[in-house]
């Protein structure tokens, strides 16, 4: 289906590398594994680019947010045919501080 073209930010991909590396210290095949979830989750907004939310405080009001299993949020922008996908965040994270 894929109705709309993924971009992925240099920072969104920084952001996996940093998350899967995190959890790789203590488990690999669940770094792997949310790698896979990162993926399917982006492929899904690929489809569906209106499953985010905006989030009240979060300034640029093009900013969408979806959230993954209650501990990841992808925040990302539609522009034309384009789902840009600016970060991927752990819930521990500030995101009104990074965003």
């Amino acid at each position: 289906m894929n109705n709309y073209k993924i971009n992925t930010t240099n920072a969104a991909k920084e952001d996996i590398k940093n998350i899967s590396s995190y959890i790789a210290k203590d488990n690999l095949r669940a770094a792997v594994a949310v790698i896979k979830l990162f993926k399917k989750s982006v492929e899904k907004l690929s489809d569906f680019p209106d499953l985010g939310k905006h989030k009240e405080g979060i300034t640029d009001k093009d900013i969408l947010i979806f959230t993954v299993k209650q501990r990841y949020s992808i925040a990302y922008k539609v522009k034309d045919n384009s789902v840009i996908v600016l970060r991927i965040l752990s819930r521990y994270q500030d995101i009104f501080a990074i965003l």
